[in-house]
């Protein structure tokens, strides 16, 4: 046989088994994961999964990984309401914050994975013509104008009628716990607000016209930003609310609104955690890695602005639409997240929230 020939019928056979690899590997059923995800975060990680999934990344160079997304509320994840057991569970949960995933049930168990993937502090806000009666936009001037609940007495229009405050339900979201969480660091005047600071009396009796200035939760929705962007100061004034949910809904206000950033920076840090099964498939830890790494990345970091979140280790700049949009009215690039609050135990927190539900 001919030099030549022979040549022509080794490529023919190395073409035909690389073909053959790839038929395998695509046709064997891929390697799915499922990824539990904040409803804060779930815009952003449905688009970030559909882009993973189209690259066909394999685990260990021999199997396609998938990802599914399923969203799952932090506040059922902490009082053991999920669905979830040791044979049927996610195999991920991006959290809204750290502090979730140490309030979490402990049947639920969860290891570290990314200790930071996203954030996004909580923010101030409010329709201008309300926030400029106010001396100021913070928790003081709030907790006053609540005390007092009608605009009239301090110093706005009678025909606003009474004072009315939007802030996430905190029995049914992360974000509205944090709230909470933001007024005893506010009132106690400290980072790290202990279990006693967090069931002192005179706290409760300080934070309670803040709580009952809501006047329906239900009627806020899962975004009270965009509901108040949709329906005016007829739903509310002013809200406390994560800085992405005022960014997303920013063009409903047409305007109309002002942003002020805490003292005390409540930041939802959005973490990555892994629950192994009980017999694990030797390429999960690998995919895992994989994904962890994918959402990491830096392309995959720079899509975060246009959801309203912040990089896990960087800032926007005014490339960032939707944070340069809002930089007029308050919204800062580069905020002092320097000392973020540390919230106390599960226990603690979960005294408050029965206080809560008692006097909501």
């Amino acid at each position: 046989m001919r030099r030549g020939t022979i040549i022509t019928v080794l490529f023919a056979v190395i073409a035909a088994a690389i073909l053959g690899v790839s038929y395998l590997l695509v046709s064997r059923p891929p390697l799915t994961l499922t990824v539990a995800v904040s409803p804060l975060a779930e815009d952003w990680m449905r688009q970030t999964v559909s882009e993973f999934n189209e690259a066909g990344v394999l685990a260990n160079g021999r199997r396609r990984v998938a990802v599914d997304v399923v969203t799952v509320s932090d506040t059922s994840v902490i009082q053991g309401s999920a669905p979830w057991t040791s044979e049927a569970h996610p195999a991920l949960w991006l959290a809204t914050s750290s502090a979730a995933v140490r309030y979490a049930d402990p049947r639920y168990d969860f290891q570290p994975q990314v200790d930071t993937v996203a954030r996004t502090p909580l923010v101030w806000g409010g329709f201008t013509e309300r926030v400029a009666v106010l001396p100021s936009l913070d928790w003081d001037a709030v907790a006053t104008a609540a005390e007092l609940e009608s605009w009239a007495q301090i110093g706005g229009e009678a025909n606003w009628q009474f004072l009315k405050l939007a802030f996430p339900a905190p029995d049914a979201s992360m974000s509205g716990i944090a709230v909470l969480l933001s007024g005893a660091a506010h009132y106690h005047d400290t980072p790290t607000p202990t279990a006693s600071n967090l069931s002192n009396s005179d706290f409760r009796a300080w934070l309670r016209p803040i709580v009952r200035s809501v006047p329906n939760y239900n009627s806020l929705g899962s975004n009270p930003a965009q509901a108040m962007a949709q329906r005016g100061t007829s739903l509310a004034d002013i809200a406390l609310l994560p800085e992405s949910q005022w960014l997303v809904s920013l063009g409903g206000f047409r305007d109309d609104v002002q942003f002020r950033y805490p003292a005390q920076t409540i930041l939802l840090d959005f973490p990555l955690v892994y629950w192994p099964t009980v017999e694990p498939d030797p390429d999960v830890p690998a995919a895992v890695d994989l994904f962890a790494d994918w959402l990491l990345r830096e392309q995959t970091q720079r899509t975060l602005p246009a959801y309203g979140l912040r990089p896990a280790t960087t800032e926007p700049t005014s490339e960032a639409q939707l944070f340069a949009a809002a930089e007029p009215f308050g919204i800062q690039y580069q905020p002092d997240f320097t000392q973020p609050v540390q919230p106390p135990g599960r226990s603690a927190v979960l005294s408050l929230l029965t206080w809560y539900n008692q006097i909501r």
